[in-house]
């Protein structure tokens, strides 16, 4: 079994989120996640197209030990011509 483990550069995510002090929360709530790369499904789900500048996208995996598929959410707004998010959360 291949597991991904990395550590988030939490200065690095905070480019990414249009609240950069959501960073730290972000890097806790998803700490416990590892992702079993033989179960991995890398599955990029467009969930809604709220406009041209908001979408709502959606990626599946499994977590290490885990028999569930969880997914991991997104609310992406365009900002100064670049897609940052606004949302991030997980669900099984």
């Amino acid at each position: 079994m291949v597991i991904i483990k990395y550590k988030i550069d939490v200065g690095e995510l905070k480019k990414y989120l249009i609240n950069p002090s959501d960073a730290i929360k972000i890097v806790n709530s998803f700490s416990e996640y590892q992702v079993d790369l033989m179960r991995f499904q890398c599955q990029f789900i467009l969930d809604a197209i709220r406009s041209d500048d908001e979408i709502v996208t959606s990626y599946l995996f499994t977590p290490v030990g885990k028999d569930v598929d969880t997914y991991i959410s997104m609310e992406l707004k365009k900002v100064n011509g670049e897609w940052l998010v606004d949302w991030l959360g997980a669900e099984q």
